[in-house]
């Protein structure tokens, strides 16, 4: 199957999520390929992943999670794409991996990170610090990050998500507020966050989406907030927040 895909010469977006078929082809794909998600595709090799990453230049949004390979030499192939603005990266087992490379993708703007062990606050400060454009952050169950405080780096991010981690506290959410306008805020999982936080969030953004799951600290206060800072909200989700009562 990837030998015919070959034959498509000004090809720009391909979807091969979960092939399970030989993959190696593709480093011969053309190099006007734009957009690329092979997450859960079978039968990739770690040179062929490196290879295709080097002769792929155009590449704007490459998506894989699960992620079928990984180590250091494709993470830094990763972080050489220069014209890279969306990349999604999940399921990560390997420890050793350095993350803090892809500070050098200055130029995305979408960013999501799913049970990447590999990820730490030793490395998501560089990263944060670094991608001046992003505007939509997504961290969801990366465990070994125990220091949220860089999200203040975020001075253009109109959209989070932050799932599954004891680490997120109001303190992060005040500072990342008070430097951004969130348009789309998704905390799920996060036991420490409490209302202090939300609440000033809540005051401090104009959201569309406010999407709370799972979070006992959440009382009847933000509610109170979301009525009366709201008004134009198009979606709301609060699901098995017992600290809400009324």
């Amino acid at each position: 199957m990837a030998d015919m895909l070959c034959i498509f010469t000004q090809l720009e977006s391909i979807n091969l999520r979960s092939a399970m078929f030989s993959i190696e082809n593709i480093v011969h794909l053309p190099v006007t390929l734009r957009q690329i998600d092979i997450s859960h595709a079978h039968h990739f090799s770690e040179t062929a992943m490196v290879s295709f990453l080097r002769r792929h230049p155009r590449l704007e949004s490459f998506s894989a999670s699960p992620c079928p390979v990984m180590n250091q030499d494709i993470m830094d192939a990763l972080s050489d794409l220069p014209n890279l603005t969306n990349l999604t990266l999940g399921f990560i087992d390997d420890r050793t991996i350095d993350m803090s490379c892809l500070s050098r993708l200055t130029g995305i703007r979408s960013l999501t990170l799913q049970s990447v062990s590999s990820l730490n606050e030793s490395s998501l400060l560089p990263i944060l610090s670094s991608l001046t454009s992003l505007s939509t952050l997504s961290l969801r169950r990366c465990d070994r990050v125990f220091d949220y405080s860089s999200l203040s780096f975020c001075t253009l991010l109109s959209s989070l998500t932050i799932t599954d981690t004891m680490q997120l506290c109001d303190t992060d959410l005040i500072l990342l507020s008070a430097r951004c306008s969130l348009r789309h805020l998704h905390i799920s999982n996060c036991i420490n966050a409490t209302s202090q936080g939300l609440c000033y969030a809540l005051s401090h953004s104009q959201l569309q989406e406010f999407l709370i799951t799972h979070c006992p600290s959440i009382t009847d206060e933000v509610m109170y907030t979301l009525v009366t800072t709201q008004e134009t909200i198009r979606e709301i989700s609060i699901e098995r927040c017992i600290g809400i009562t009324r």
